[in-house]
């Protein structure tokens, strides 16, 4: 999984990441923006997530979809 940018304010959260994966022999990438909001209590009050599929090319195998846990997080998540 590809981690692109996570941020955290107050009680709002949005992170955009890529999990690579194989199903049936090809090799897939999903492109996700998430966006959360937590109750005062510190749980997850409500989330939303924008989802693509992207492009892979004919040679991805599992070894080529597993990527490390990359990006960078600005503090003040809960």
């Amino acid at each position: 999984m590809e981690v692109h940018e996570a941020v955290a304010d107050g009680g709002r959260i949005a992170a955009r990441y890529t999990p690579h994966f194989r199903q049936r022999g090809k090799g897939l990438a999903i492109e996700v923006c998430f966006f959360g909001h937590f109750a005062p209590v510190g749980r997850m009050r409500r989330s939303s997530m924008l989802t693509r599929a992207l492009p892979t090319t004919a040679g991805d195998n599992a070894e080529q979809t597993r990527r490390p846990l990359v990006g960078r997080f600005i503090p003040g998540a809960r």
